[in-house]
């Protein structure tokens, strides 16, 4: 409302009026073998805070089809961070060309600009159309993932600036997950021979053993058939609703019960459900659709003897002893446990499934810790020449610009080694020519150019934002009837005070 109101008063006093600019994206869509994939659905997903949202209720704020030379462009798309996704919903294939959400990387929309060359593979199992959860389409096997540290000990979840995960590679279709997972899926039925390998691991890590049932996958390959994955369910519809339509000539449609359950059992022996030549399984086929018929329900069919649920995949680890660095270690603990990276200035380290983390080659002085996933979790530390242990990473409002780039350590200022405060920002908000206070407004910080955090300015035009790291933040205010100010400070250790005028506009 007091957007439109804004808009009016400077309409009337004839000054123009720009709204805010959108974005778009564009691309190219290719299989595996290079070719471009007319025909498939392309959408902008909202990056949310939690990543499993994508596929769980996916914002999608801009939809489009590939062409016959597979290019799209995705228009209108509103300021902000998101995924680029194609193929099903169910399995969709995310920029750069993975299955897995946590290994998408996201697309940063500015005002009234395009987005170009955000080409990508989509992976096999990202064609055709998601099922409506009683069809007879594919269906998925879950493969249960038990990854443990011979003679006990912690999992590392991440490494150097990556995500370690479990790749299933089949040549011409790649299947990840993060090692932290309990299960891995594997669209289908098909015969398949994936290669298995761990991916990312870090050097303080060697695999000892990947084993699949009875396999040693060092020299094997992990090997499913169509019996391995699960019968979709079955939609029966009450037989009324099948029941020809007066004055028209559809008597194909099943007349008597009997007729309806040979016309599923045909269907489901087409889509390779149960076999032809099994009539003990299509009796028991029958059976579970006579059962559903009977209650009016949607049923599942009744497994054959062929099938078997997919084996445990074991992925065994083993510590070694770290190489020789230049440096020392900086060790700690995580507020909040999670997937994440972690970097100290810019130099990467390792983050373990119990919430620890650890980053070795680090130099004299002070620096910063942060893991750049949200929620952000970070630190401010001074080092010396030795370890330095039990750091304890808390919830951040924001990042400085650059966070995550290397830079050189600061002087430790003082400062004994060990966690350093963070130091806070608070300010005044002034009219420019009255030099009164201005009693409203949102402050609004930014990283690396996109909205981070945004806090109020109280009745007497004052602010505060909370503890901050050492480096440089994007500030903007937004005032209605006041000109917007845009600009950015840098804060070390010592707390700031800030002044900031505005003009009135009427």
């Amino acid at each position: 409302m007091i957007a439109l109101l804004l808009s009016f008063v400077l309409a009337l006093q004839g000054i123009p009026v720009q709204a805010q600019q959108a974005g778009k994206v564009s691309g190219v869509l290719k299989d595996a073998q290079g070719k471009p994939i007319p025909g498939i659905r392309i959408a902008a997903i909202a990056r949310p805070e939690l990543l499993d949202e994508a596929i769980t209720s996916p914002a999608m704020s801009s939809l489009a089809e590939t062409d016959d030379q597979g290019r799209y462009t995705l228009e209108s798309i509103p300021p902000g961070r998101y995924l680029i996704a194609a193929g099903r919903l169910d399995v969709q294939t995310y920029y750069p060309g993975t299955a897995d959400v946590t290994l998408a990387k996201d697309v940063q929309i500015t005002p009234g600009l395009a987005v170009p060359g955000i080409d990508f593979t989509l992976g096999d199992s990202s064609f055709g159309r998601a099922g409506n959860g009683g069809g007879l389409g594919s269906s998925n096997a879950i493969i249960p993932l038990r990854v443990t540290m011979e003679g006990g000990g912690k999992i590392p979840l991440s490494a150097g600036g990556k995500f370690v995960y479990v790749k299933l590679d089949m040549g011409t279709s790649v299947i990840t997950t993060p090692i932290a997972n309990s299960t891995i899926s594997v669209p289908g039925p098909q015969t398949t021979a994936y290669r298995v390998t761990i991916e990312n691991l870090p050097d303080t890590y060697v695999v000892k053993s990947i084993v699949y049932g009875t396999a040693d996958l060092s020299t094997n390959t992990l090997r499913l058939t169509p019996s391995n994955f699960p019968g979709p369910g079955v939609s029966v519809l009450p037989i009324v609703n099948l029941a020809p339509t007066p004055n028209t000539s559809q008597t194909q449609l099943p007349q008597t019960e009997q007729d309806l359950l040979n016309y599923l059992t045909g269907l489901a022996v087409g889509r390779g459900l149960v076999s032809a030549n099994s009539p003990a399984s299509l009796q028991a086929y029958q059976a579970g659709l006579a059962a559903g018929l009977a209650g009016r329900a949607a049923v599942a069919p009744t497994p054959s003897a062929s099938s078997a649920s997919p084996s445990v995949l074991y992925v065994t680890l083993v510590p070694v002893p770290a190489k020789a660095r230049d440096g020392v270690r900086v060790s700690g603990q995580m507020s909040i446990k999670g997937n994440r990276t972690v970097f100290v200035s810019g130099i990467p380290g390792t983050v373990y499934s119990d919430g620890t983390f650890d980053v070795y080659g680090i130099p004299p002085g002070r620096h910063t810790i942060v893991t750049p996933e949200r929620t952000t979790l970070a630190a401010s530390v001074v080092v010396e020449s030795s370890n330095l242990d039990g750091i304890v990473l808390n919830e951040t409002a924001m990042l400085p610009i650059r966070a995550v780039e290397p830079a050189p350590p600061r002087s430790a200022a003082g400062h004994p080694v060990g966690s350093v405060p963070l130091a806070r920002v608070t300010g005044v908000l002034m009219e420019e020519l009255a030099k009164t206070p201005i009693p409203e407004g949102t402050i609004i910080i930014k990283t690396n150019g996109y909205y981070s955090a945004s806090f109020s300015v109280d009745a007497e035009g004052r602010f505060e934002l909370p503890p901050l790291l050492p480096g440089t933040y994007d500030l903007e205010v937004q005032i209605f009837g006041h000109s917007n100010i845009k600009q950015s400070f840098e804060i070390d250790d010592k707390d700031m005070k800030l002044e900031l005028s505005s003009r009135k506009l009427y």
